[in-house]
């Protein structure tokens, strides 16, 4: 029974939790971005694999308001929101390079839309600001760390989206553990074979490009907002896929192969021996 399993259940059933801001727990967290961008893909495939699998329990749930219900399962849903999002940004970007759209009727050129779109930002920034007054730890230091969080929102887009959209698939999703000792102990080979181009890597090199190049030719046609959502999203990805440790990651695979390769068979029947 995975988490968002079991959490969909307990809250479906009428159960309810209390926030302890002053619990202090020991847990695994991610020590690089990349290994946590994994995780929320891993956590968006749980929660639209629930919503898939649970929707109906959760619309007849007599435990729950209607309310309640329709929250949980835009909760759930909420993952999509990057789809949408590249889905839309994507779209009319092509249709303003291929001439479908003129550049004074796209959407991004509406003050009412970059107001909608907006808003979010400002929630959460004001939602953060909000409870860190609550618990009284408003600092200077916290505040910046409210920017970074918005930073990995952004950078996470892609990884997100994939995950959603094989939660939805239904497939089985997978768990990546960091390294224990930091990404400079001799010999941790796992951490380096896990860390190769996997699909999500190499979709975000893809949408990076692609991104960066609609950027430039957006922001010659005028539509400023448009172009600085894309180019935006590109570098803030492209700086979060870390392109030197995968260069790394793959030319210390390719040591570790190569050295297998010229093993004599001889010693290593010996030492098996």
């Amino acid at each position: 029974m995975t988490t968002p399993d079991l959490s969909c259940k307990i809250y479906c059933s009428g159960w309810r939790r209390i926030y302890l801001s002053d619990v202090k727990i020991l847990c695994e967290c991610p020590s690089t971005l990349e290994i946590w961008k994994k995780q929320a893909a891993r956590v968006a495939q749980g929660w639209a694999n629930r919503a898939c699998s649970r929707w109906r329990k959760i619309l007849q749930s007599s435990e729950l308001s209607f309310w309640r219900r329709l929250a949980l399962l835009i909760f759930l849903l909420g993952p999509f929101s990057g789809v949408s999002w590249t889905v839309v940004t994507l779209v009319s970007a092509f249709a303003l390079i291929l001439g479908f759209t003129a550049p004074g009727n796209s959407r991004f050129s509406s003050p009412i839309y970059i107001a909608i779109i907006g808003s979010p930002v400002i929630f959460f920034f004001a939602s953060g600001g909000y409870a860190l007054c609550v618990q009284r730890i408003m600092t200077p230091r916290n505040l910046i760390l409210l920017a970074l969080l918005s930073y990995t929102s952004s950078c996470m887009v892609t990884a997100i989206s994939i995950g959603f959209l094989n939660g939805i698939r239904g497939k089985t999703g997978f768990f990546f553990r960091p390294p224990k000792s930091g990404l400079e102990r001799v010999g941790d080979n796992k951490y380096f074979r896990d860390v190769q181009l996997d699909r999500i890597a190499i979709a975000e090199a893809i949408f990076v490009t692609l991104a960066l190049v609609l950027s430039i030719l957006i922001a010659f046609q005028g539509v400023s907002f448009l172009a600085l959502s894309l180019a935006g999203f590109g570098a803030l990805t492209l700086e979060s896929m870390n392109p030197s440790l995968m260069l790394r990651s793959n030319r210390f695979g390719a040591q570790i192969g190569k050295s297998l390769l010229t093993v004599p068979l001889g010693n290593s029947s010996s030492q098996t021996a």
